[in-house]
């Protein structure tokens, strides 16, 4: 299977169910924007992923690329929130952070993968 392709279904699983438990907990949260900034590391970590998914080499192709990536990564969440939204809040409060810990943790392991993907094309 396409290296690419695992990464997308990895990512796309661990945004979705972070942003998911977000939404559950800042419903009850005194500063959501808090919760809201957890997410930060998992898009880094999708950001970056993305970028060495799809970068060539080269200097212009790299501005490109992490403009894309970027793009991509707030695109992944905004369909993720609005997904979550739908669906409605389908875990308990103390789940939802041990979910968004987890999916933050397996945005490390996916940027490992990714690391791992790009190296032998360079």
């Amino acid at each position: 299977m396409n290296p690419f392709v695992i990464l997308a279904v990895y990512f796309g699983v661990a945004i979705y169910a972070a942003t998911s438990s977000v939404i559950v907990i800042t419903g009850e949260a005194e500063r959501p924007w808090f919760w809201w900034s957890a997410l930060l590391p998992l898009a880094a970590s999708h950001w970056v992923a993305g970028f060495l998914a799809t970068w060539p080499g080269g200097r212009l192709a790299a501005l490109s690329c992490g403009a894309i990536s970027g793009a991509t990564t707030v695109m992944a969440i905004g369909v993720a929130a609005s997904a979550a939204h739908y669906v409605g809040q389908w875990v308990p409060r103390q789940a939802a952070v041990l979910i968004l810990v987890a999916a933050s943790l397996a945005g490390l392991f996916g940027l490992a993968l990714a690391t791992r993907f790009a190296r032998p094309r360079r």
